[in-house]
């Protein structure tokens, strides 16, 4: 395990949620979030070969709902979905 942290002058928490709002629920992932010029993200889960755990509402069941922002930063998460041999990335 490693542990990272960095100082942060105007904390807020942010929390999140990931929805399947159409398609398939049947598909690997890898889920993460950054905050703002800070280098390292925050793994949110990565499901590996399995596939994502989804709830009955389609809301992606992730290890942490809440991460710490700049109140004046920005929180960009990073999806990387996948089904077979497709890929699919995205900056959020």
């Amino acid at each position: 395990m490693v542990l990272t942290f960095s100082q942060l002058a105007k904390a807020v928490d942010a929390t999140k949620e990931i929805k399947i709002t159409e398609g398939s629920s049947d598909f690997g992932g890898r889920f993460a979030a950054r905050v703002g010029s800070i280098v390292d993200e925050v793994l949110l889960i990565d499901s590996g070969d399995r596939p994502v755990a989804v709830n009955g509402d389609g809301v992606v069941q992730i290890s942490r709902r809440v991460v710490v922002v700049d109140k004046d930063g920005a929180l960009k998460l990073n999806a990387k979905a996948w089904r077979g041999n497709l890929d699919m990335n995205s900056e959020l």
